[in-house]
């Protein structure tokens, strides 16, 4: 084993984040260490997240339909972008062609509105 030791705290911490559906990326930044370390550990400890059959299906439907890009649901549901597309090419659903992401929009409106106003 390489790395800082685990505490106790910080397995117990991490063990709950997860339980509660937390990415092992927003686990590993909570904890300052890598996302790898974290998925090892929690491996280690046999905790997993266990998601009802089709909850998945159903999310990726739901974000799909509001718009979201792949990689946007990916983040949000804690898995890789492979897996929501495969989900979504399973579903039937098309790719989403939109000009801007969700997450991109928020941020450029504002810029576009300081630029404007200024």
């Amino acid at each position: 084993m390489s790395g800082k030791p685990w505490t106790r705290r910080e397995e117990d911490r991490a063990a709950a984040m997860r339980r509660c559906g937390c990415p092992s990326w927003v686990i590993a930044l909570r904890l300052g260490r890598t996302e790898t370390a974290v998925q090892g550990r929690l491996t280690d400890l046999g905790v997993r997240v266990r998601r009802s059959p089709g909850e998945l299906e159903k999310r990726v439907r739901r974000l799909a339909a509001a718009g979201w890009f792949d990689w946007e649901i990916a983040l949000d549901l804690g898995v890789k972008t492979a897996c929501v597309n495969e989900v979504r090419r399973r579903l039937g659903i098309p790719a989403n062609g939109r000009a801007k992401s969700r997450a991109r929009a928020n941020g450029w409106a504002r810029i576009r509105g300081e630029k404007d106003a200024g």
